[in-house]
Protein backbone atom coordinates (compact mmCIF):
# COMPACT_ATOMS: atom_id res chain seq x y z
CA UNK A 1 0.00 0.00 0.00
CA UNK A 2 2.76 2.24 0.55
CA UNK A 3 4.40 4.50 -1.84
CA UNK A 4 6.13 7.51 -2.04
CA UNK A 5 6.00 8.68 -6.21
CA UNK A 6 1.77 8.65 -5.83
CA UNK A 7 1.10 11.84 -3.44
CA UNK A 8 -0.74 9.98 -1.34
CA UNK A 9 2.56 9.62 2.01
CA UNK A 10 1.58 5.87 2.53
CA UNK A 11 -1.71 4.79 2.48
CA UNK A 12 -3.86 4.21 -0.41
CA UNK A 13 -7.43 4.77 0.86
CA UNK A 14 -7.85 8.23 -0.61
CA UNK A 15 -6.10 6.93 -4.08
CA UNK A 16 -8.45 4.07 -4.11
CA UNK A 17 -10.96 6.27 -3.80
CA UNK A 18 -10.35 9.26 -6.43
CA UNK A 19 -9.47 6.05 -8.75
CA UNK A 20 -12.96 4.33 -8.18
CA UNK A 21 -14.83 7.60 -8.39
CA UNK A 22 -13.12 8.50 -11.75
CA UNK A 23 -14.57 4.75 -13.04
CA UNK A 24 -10.52 4.43 -13.08
CA UNK A 25 -10.68 1.02 -10.99
CA UNK A 26 -12.79 -1.64 -12.64
CA UNK A 27 -14.18 -5.03 -11.13
CA UNK A 28 -17.19 -6.88 -11.93
CA UNK A 29 -20.09 -6.36 -9.34
CA UNK A 30 -19.73 -10.03 -8.24
CA UNK A 31 -16.00 -9.57 -7.22
CA UNK A 32 -16.18 -6.25 -6.12
CA UNK A 33 -18.60 -7.15 -3.55
CA UNK A 34 -16.52 -9.77 -1.96
CA UNK A 35 -14.02 -7.57 -1.78
CA UNK A 36 -16.13 -4.91 0.39
CA UNK A 37 -17.12 -8.67 2.01
CA UNK A 38 -13.67 -9.16 3.27
CA UNK A 39 -12.48 -5.41 4.05
CA UNK A 40 -15.51 -5.22 6.59
CA UNK A 41 -14.54 -8.74 8.08
CA UNK A 42 -11.11 -7.15 8.52
CA UNK A 43 -12.40 -3.87 9.55
CA UNK A 44 -14.75 -5.66 11.71
CA UNK A 45 -11.22 -7.63 13.30
CA UNK A 46 -9.37 -4.65 13.56
CA UNK A 47 -11.96 -2.69 15.81
CA UNK A 48 -12.25 -5.67 18.12
CA UNK A 49 -8.52 -6.29 18.54
CA UNK A 50 -8.53 -2.22 19.70
CA UNK A 51 -11.38 -2.99 22.31
CA UNK A 52 -9.49 -6.00 23.76
CA UNK A 53 -6.43 -4.09 23.79
CA UNK A 54 -7.75 -1.74 26.12
CA UNK A 55 -9.57 -4.30 28.38
CA UNK A 56 -7.48 -6.89 29.91
CA UNK A 57 -3.67 -6.53 28.73
CA UNK A 58 -3.27 -10.16 30.71
CA UNK A 59 -5.23 -11.60 27.65
CA UNK A 60 -4.49 -11.84 24.05
CA UNK A 61 -7.53 -9.65 21.82
CA UNK A 62 -6.64 -12.61 19.51
CA UNK A 63 -8.26 -14.64 22.09
CA UNK A 64 -11.44 -13.07 21.13
CA UNK A 65 -10.75 -13.73 17.43
CA UNK A 66 -10.05 -17.63 17.49
CA UNK A 67 -13.57 -18.68 19.81
CA UNK A 68 -12.30 -22.20 21.92
CA UNK A 69 -8.94 -21.60 21.39
CA UNK A 70 -5.72 -19.81 23.58
CA UNK A 71 -3.42 -18.22 21.40
CA UNK A 72 -0.11 -16.88 22.70
CA UNK A 73 -0.60 -13.07 23.86
CA UNK A 74 0.39 -11.12 20.35
CA UNK A 75 1.69 -7.79 20.88
CA UNK A 76 -0.65 -5.14 19.70
CA UNK A 77 0.68 -2.40 17.71
CA UNK A 78 -2.11 0.00 18.44
CA UNK A 79 -0.74 2.92 15.49
CA UNK A 80 -1.27 0.57 13.09
CA UNK A 81 -4.21 -0.91 13.88
CA UNK A 82 -5.70 2.65 13.85
CA UNK A 83 -4.49 3.43 10.73
CA UNK A 84 -6.06 0.41 9.68
CA UNK A 85 -9.33 1.80 11.59
CA UNK A 86 -9.15 4.68 9.40
CA UNK A 87 -8.63 3.20 6.08
CA UNK A 88 -10.43 0.34 5.70
CA UNK A 89 -13.32 2.44 5.13
CA UNK A 90 -12.07 4.30 2.60
CA UNK A 91 -11.10 1.20 0.50
CA UNK A 92 -14.60 -0.12 1.60
CA UNK A 93 -16.47 3.07 -0.07
CA UNK A 94 -14.19 2.45 -3.43
CA UNK A 95 -15.22 -0.90 -4.12
CA UNK A 96 -18.97 -0.53 -2.83
CA UNK A 97 -18.48 2.49 -5.77
CA UNK A 98 -17.26 0.24 -8.00
CA UNK A 99 -19.32 -2.58 -7.42
CA UNK A 100 -23.14 -0.34 -7.47
CA UNK A 101 -21.14 1.18 -10.78
CA UNK A 102 -20.62 -2.63 -12.57
CA UNK A 103 -24.07 -3.60 -10.97
CA UNK A 104 -25.69 -0.86 -12.75
CA UNK A 105 -24.20 -1.72 -16.23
Amino acid sequence: MASSDTGYGGLAGDLFLRLAADGLLALDAEQAAGIVAELVRTLDSVCLLLRCAGEDERESAADWLIPGERVAAVAVDRRSLEAARLELPKYIEAFRLVRDRAAAS
